[in-house]
C-alpha cells in the first residue's frame, strides 16, 4: 500500500510517502525565477553540491520530462516559477542509512562511465533514472583534470553488481563498464537517498 499525505503552507511543504512498512518523509519546494536543478542541489538546505541534482530529478521526472527539454541540457535550464519540486531531505536519508547498515557495511556500485564533459554524462544519467535506477555522479581528480563518474547503486554484492551493470548496457547502448566496492564516502553520502527512492 502506498499513499502520500501533504501539510503546509506558502514555499516550502512537508509531505509523507508511506509504504506498507515505513514512512518517508519528504518536502516541496515551490520554484523561483532563475532556479535550476543544478543551482537548487547546490544550495547548502539542500544538498550543498550541484552534482547531487539527480537527486532532484529522479523524484520529478514526470514532470520535468513533459518539459520536452534537451536531456544534455536539462540539469541547467531554469525550471518553470511555480513548479512544485519534491525531494529527500539529508535528514531524512540519513535515517534510512543507518537502517542499511544494519545489513551490512560492504556495498557495491557500478561505475557506468566517466567523462571530463558532463554534457556526455547528463543524458545517460536521465535515461538511467528514467528507467528506474538510482544514480549519482561524483568527481574524480586526474591529472589535475576533474573528471566525472556516472554510478549506479547500491548492491550487497557484486554479483548483484555485475547482473544490473549488464542490463545498464542493454539500456544505454554501451559496451562495457565496471563494478567496485563502494568508498565509505558513497555510501555515507548517497545510500540512504539510494534506499528512500527504491520502489515499495
Amino acid at each position: 500500500m502506498r499513499g502520500i499525505l501533504f501539510f503546509g503552507t506558502l514555499m516550502v511543504f512537508a509531505a509523507v510517502l508511506v509504504h506498507a512498512d515505513e514512512t518517508i518523509t519528504y518536502s516541496v519546494y515551490q520554484t523561483r525565477k532563475g532556479d535550476t536543478l543544478k543551482s537548487l542541489a547546490g544550495r547548502r538546505d539542500f544538498y550543498g553540491d550541484s552534482l547531487k541534482w539527480p537527486l532532484l530529478y529522479i523524484l520529478n521526472r514526470d514532470e520535468l520530462n513533459a518539459k520536452s527539454l534537451e536531456a544534455e541540457k536539462l540539469p541547467d535550464v531554469p525550471l518553470s516559477v511555480g513548479m512544485m519540486l519534491a525531494y529527500v531531505k539529508v535528514q531524512e536519508a540519513e535515517k534510512k542509512k543507518d537502517i542499511l547498515l544494519r545489513e551490512g557495511k560492504n556495498w557495491w556500485v557500478v561505475n557506468v562511465i566517466s567523462s571530463t564533459n558532463m554534457r556526455e554524462i547528463q543524458p545517460l544519467a536521465i535515461k538511467l533514472m528514467n528507467n528506474g535506477h538510482f544514480v549519482y555522479i561524483v568527481e574524480w581528480l586526474y591529472k589535475k583534470k576533474s573528471w566525472k563518474r556516472l554510478r549506479l547503486g547500491f548492491f550487497k554484492d557484486q554479483e548483484e553488481a555485475t547482473q544490473k551493470g549488464n542490463e545498464v548496457l542493454k539500456i544505454l547502448g554501451l559496451k562495457s563498464f565496471w563494478t567496485v566496492e563502494a568508498p565509505g564516502k558513497e555510501i555515507n553520502e548517497y545510500l540512504g537517498f539510494a534506499g528512500c527512492f527504491a520502489s515499495p
